[in-house]
C-alpha cells in the first residue's frame, strides 16, 4: 500500500523542499491503520498531522486501480466517502482565510466546497484540482468557479465540463469527437468557453485568472 491522493502528494512535495512548517494538510481520515500511514507519510518530511479530522468508525480514503501491460491506468475502485465532509469547527482551527495559497481537491463535498470559498475572499490564490471527470462537475455548481483563481483540468476533464456547459461549443465537440486531442485552437477555445461560464455566473467579480491544462505526450 502507498500514500497517495492529489492534495497529500503537494503537502509532501512542499515538505521535501523544506516548506513544512508552513503547510497545512487539511483532511478527514478514519481511526485505522491506513491513517496512521498517512500520518507518518507527512510528518517524516516535516508537515504536520494536526489537520486530520479523525472520524470514529470511519475508514480512511482509499483508491484500488488497475494498470494495463503498458502501465496506464485500465481501471479502478475508490472509497472516498470520509473526504465528502469536514467539519466547520475543524477547518477553523486552522484559519485557512488567511493562507497565502489554498489547494483544494474535487473529492471534498459541495457544502464544504462553498463554505471554504465563502470564507477564502482574501486568500491570494486559490487552486482547484479536479481530480475525476465525474466529480469535476462540482465546480459548475452555483459561482464556484468564478471563486477559484487557478482551476486544473485535463484534457479529458476540460471537455466534458464544457459539453455540461451547453451551447455552440457542445455542437463543435460533437463534430469533432476523437480528433479533439490534436486540435489545439479548439482546446483555446474549450478554455475561453470554461473562462467565459466563470464570468456568467459570477455574483461579484470573477477571480478565475488561470485555467492549468494538463496533458500527456
Amino acid at each position: 500500500m502507498l500514500e497517495g491522493g492529489s492534495t497529500r502528494n503537494s503537502a509532501e512535495c512542499l515538505g521535501r523542499l523544506g516548506l513544512g512548517a508552513d503547510t497545512t494538510f487539511i483532511c478527514g481520515v478514519g481511526d485505522d491503520g491506513k491513517s496512521a500511514l498517512l500520518t507518518e507519510s507527512l510528518t517524516r518530511v516535516g508537515v504536520s498531522a494536526d489537520g486530520f479530522c479523525v472520524k470514529r468508525g470511519e475508514r480512511t480514503a482509499a483508491f484500488a486501480g488497475v494498470l494495463d501491460k503498458h502501465g496506464e491506468f485500465f481501471c479502478g475502485v475508490a472509497d472516498m466517502e470520509v473526504l465528502e465532509y469536514v467539519p466547520r469547527e475543524h477547518l477553523d482551527r486552522f484559519k485557512f482565510w488567511d493562507s497565502k495559497v489554498l489547494l483544494i481537491d474535487s473529492n471534498i463535498g459541495v457544502e464544504t466546497l462553498e463554505y471554504v470559498l465563502s470564507r477564502s475572499s482574501r486568500v491570494q490564490n486559490i487552486i482547484y484540482e479536479p481530480i475525476s471527470t465525474e466529480k469535476s462537475e462540482k465546480i459548475l455548481e452555483k459561482d464556484f468557479l468564478s471563486r477559484l483563481t487557478c482551476f486544473k483540468p485535463n484534457l479529458i476533464q476540460l471537455r466534458h465540463l464544457v459539453s455540461r456547459i451547453g451551447g455552440e461549443m457542445t455542437r463543435q465537440l460533437t463534430e469533432l469527437s476523437g480528433v479533439y486531442e490534436q486540435d489545439k485552437r479548439l482546446i483555446k477555445l474549450m478554455l475561453a468557453h470554461l473562462g467565459k461560464h466563470a464570468t456568467d455566473t459570477a455574483r461579484e467579480d470573477n477571480r478565475l485568472s488561470t485555467i492549468m491544462l494538463t496533458m500527456g505526450d
